[in-house]
């Protein structure tokens, strides 16, 4: 056994049989997911230089201290670079992305984008070797006007928090702490 491996392990069929048909689906499913997420990891290593440019301003949440991810699949689409939070979808198009099948095609998937939430930035690979500067602020101004619009996962602590200040000019913790903590119930 290697470390950091688990063994698989073999679960008996679900109740009600389970049949064949019902495990097909989930492991054409599991094939799908497992053939998305190895295209994905090879556009990753494949990445172009308009993209790789990108990538370093991007990476290590350098905007808004919100993380980026690239080559990252999002239902049946891979986007070059998306943030959850944010819900923003950073596309940088080359050339292959003129054709009339691919702007049907990038309007369907922006489409699908849209309905799930997302907002899609298009960029050209020009204008990210060129202009970098200008596609970093235009990135900056849709992350901020993203993270305003979505509300945060966690809302702060009903009450309010942090240093928040009464009439006197008391701290709320300085009161919390001279109560002592709530008596405990049995």
């Amino acid at each position: 056994m290697t470390w950091g491996l688990r063994p698989r392990r073999h679960l008996p069929p679900p109740p009600g049989g389970g049949g064949d048909a019902q495990s097909a689906a989930g492991e054409d499913c599991a094939d799908k997911i497992t053939q998305a997420t190895t295209r994905a990891r090879k556009l990753r290593r494949a990445e172009t230089a308009s993209e790789h440019k990108l990538w370093q301003h991007l990476r290590r949440k350098q905007i808004h201290d919100v993380r980026f991810r690239r080559q990252f699949t999002l239902g049946p689409y891979i986007v070059d670079f998306v943030c959850l939070r944010a819900k923003l979808v950073i596309e940088v198009d080359g050339f292959s992305h003129t054709t009339i099948e691919q702007i049907d095609y990038d309007e369907k998937r922006t489409r699908w984008l849209n309905r799930e939430g997302y907002q899609v930035l298009r960029f050209w690979n020009l204008d990210v070797l060129t202009n970098l500067d200008r596609v970093i602020e235009r990135i900056d101004i849709e992350t901020l006007a993203r993270l305003k619009e979505i509300p945060p996962k966690f809302p702060p602590p009903l009450g309010g928090g942090g240093a928040a200040r009464s009439d006197a000019g008391e701290d709320r913790g300085d009161e919390l702490r001279r109560r002592g903590p709530p008596p405990i119930n049995r």
